[in-house]
């Protein structure tokens, strides 16, 4: 499944909701719909926020691959993307009341496989189910 929504935060939690049922054939317990849901829409956030700058001539594309072990989903915004590779750890000490980096650390602990593409301006997220 592949579609696209506009740069505007209102339209993250009915893309969240579309990717889920998706799923739904699947009888996922809840805890891993609740990592999936949030993961994605802390992607789409930052993909909004960061990338697109709220721009909302912008869009971002989104792409959900249920597979027989995993389900895949991939976000890209339009923006020139960042360094992946240089964000803070937020739980040290110096960073712990700072925000940043934050979305991508929980992606990570939620997600089995996080992945980026060389700009840095989409992500891919894999779950495996277990």
């Amino acid at each position: 499944m592949e579609f696209r929504i506009n740069s505007d935060l209102k339209r993250i939690k009915e893309a969240s909701l579309k990717i889920l049922a998706g799923l739904e054939k699947k009888q996922l317990d809840q805890g891993f719909l609740f990592d999936l849901k949030l993961a994605c829409e802390e992607a789409m956030i930052n993909a909004v926020k960061y990338g697109n700058k709220s721009n909302k001539d912008k869009t971002v594309s989104i792409s959900c691959d249920i597979r027989d072990d995993a389900v895949v989903v991939s976000v890209e915004d339009e923006g020139n993307g960042f360094d992946y590779r240089a964000l803070p750890d937020p739980t040290s000490g110096e960073n712990i009341t700072k925000t940043r980096g934050r979305g991508i650390f929980l992606i990570r602990q939620l997600m089995d496989k996080v992945e980026f593409n060389s700009p840095g301006n989409r992500i891919t997220m894999t779950k495996f189910f277990k």
